[in-house]
């Protein structure tokens, strides 16, 4: 497995924290991320935020790149999102959808 960097502690963890704390244990938050890399605010998400009954999370990202990008992009792309896979798989309240963001917002 690759170590990839976790951009959410260093750039997004202490802005989620000021400014989402009210929402700490409510029941029945529906969440939404968008482009969610290899899910190091998806995990914080869960575990700080959405622990009250009936919370979910969707997560919306490509995992890829357009089609006239290299093969070896392509696998990269793969072990981001088998990365995300194994951080979420204990989670039963977490909804992933692989498609770009048009797409999801079109449906």
């Amino acid at each position: 497995m690759i170590d990839y960097p976790n951009w959410f502690n260093h750039k997004s963890e202490s802005y989620f924290t000021q400014h989402l704390q009210d929402f700490k244990g409510k029941d029945d938050l529906k969440f939404l991320q968008v482009g969610v890399f290899t899910g190091d605010g998806s995990l914080w998400l869960l575990d700080n935020l959405l622990t009250g009954q009936g919370c979910t999370l969707t997560d919306v990202d490509r995992w890829e790149l357009d089609a006239d990008m290299n093969q070896e992009s392509h696998d990269w792309f793969a072990y981001v999102e088998e990365t995300y896979d194994n951080k979420v798989k204990d989670y039963s309240n977490i909804i992933k959808h692989k498609m770009p963001s048009a797409t999801f917002f079109a449906q």
